[in-house]
């Protein structure tokens, strides 16, 4: 499946209403120590991104997590975490905002703006990408069930990083 530039825009204004609803339905009324919790888990896996560190991924996304990348293939947790590691691609630079946030029970959302350089197969790029983070609370912990990427990479980034 190839998503094309509608689909992403789509999706980006989807996004809005996604928060509200999600909002409407208990969101607002979330604990703050659930909030900074799930501001924790999303600053931990900003760090296991540029460091590459499996283990702390692993720790942190849930079995059920799927990935659809922006090329439209979709990946499994091994296969997430596998391509994240495996140094054909790698953070140089990497900071985390965090855009937005909602929790409602045992399910959060952040919207975070990855901005930072990468380099694939010797050649730098900045990027500057908005990633939908969907959290569900497992045994006690925040788990990642699916990274989204909410558009396409801006003017002057490669199509190729996440």
């Amino acid at each position: 499946m190839t998503l094309s530039r509608r689909t992403l825009a789509t999706a980006m204004g989807m996004s809005g209403a996604i928060f509200s609803a999600f909002r409407l339905s208990g969101g607002a009324r979330a604990q703050p120590d659930e909030e900074a919790a799930v501001m924790i888990a999303v600053e931990e896996f900003g760090k296991a991104m540029l460091t590459r560190d499996g283990g702390l991924l692993d720790r942190l996304c849930a079995a059920e997590l799927e990935y659809h990348r922006s090329d439209g293939t979709l990946q499994s947790k091994a296969e997430f975490i596998a391509d994240a590691t495996s140094g054909h691609s790698r953070w140089k630079s990497l900071n985390v905002d965090i855009t937005d946030k909602a929790v409602s029970g045992s399910r959060a959302l952040s919207r975070v703006r990855f901005i930072g350089e990468a380099e694939t197969d010797g050649q730098l790029a900045s990027v500057n990408i908005d990633v939908l983070l969907v959290w569900e609370k497992q045994a006690g912990a925040w788990k990642l069930r699916s990274p989204e990427v909410l558009r396409g990479p801006r003017s002057g980034t490669s199509s190729s990083q996440r």
